[in-house]
């Protein structure tokens, strides 16, 4: 019984060497030359056609605000909560929007399950201005406000009929708490 068929291996011939030479020789300059085009193609595409962005900014919350739409709506409060408050914590009603997951992986925030009405929310963290974007939930899109605070070690979420704001504990206690 055979198992393999050896064939005589025949030893590189001529027209090899020239092949091989070529390649050498030609295949980083295609690469280069192909590089060099798509760059200028990618210049005249308009802007969400382009293969290659530029932008002003470098951070992924940055980026994901202004390249991805569905992963801007999905996790675009989880990382402007993480530029706010990373490393801080984030009271949240027990039945709340928030996967308390994705906001401590994503906004470096410790998620506490509180029960508290999460739907008071106090005349001075009213939101002004337009919200800062759009939350993807299962009960559809509600905008959100995070209110700013560089001293705030305790943030709660308030959940009104107009969407999600974000509240430090400086700028209005959480709803039950005695101050």
């Amino acid at each position: 019984m055979v198992l393999f068929d050896r064939q005589p291996v025949s030893s590189p011939t001529v027209s090899d060497h020239r092949l091989r030479r070529a390649y050498t020789r030609w295949l980083p300059l295609a690469l280069g030359l192909t590089v060099a085009a798509n760059l200028v193609v990618t210049s005249f595409l308009p802007r969400p056609a382009r293969s290659i962005r530029r932008h002003a900014d470098g951070s992924l919350t940055h980026l994901v605000h202004t390249d991805q739409s569905t992963v801007d709506r999905r996790y675009g409060l989880y990382l402007e909560l993480g530029d706010a408050a990373d490393g801080d914590v984030l009271l949240v009603p027990l039945d709340s929007l928030i996967v308390s997951d994705i906001a401590e992986g994503l906004a470096g925030v410790t998620v506490e399950e509180r029960d508290y009405d999460a739907g008071t929310l106090p005349v001075e963290a009213e939101p002004a201005g337009p919200p800062l974007g759009v939350f993807t939930t299962e009960d559809g899109d509600l905008p959100y406000w995070i209110l700013p605070d560089n001293e705030a070690d305790r943030w709660w979420l308030a959940q009104t009929s107009e969407g999600i704001v974000v509240v430090p504990e400086s700028v209005a206690p959480l709803p039950g708490d005695i101050p």
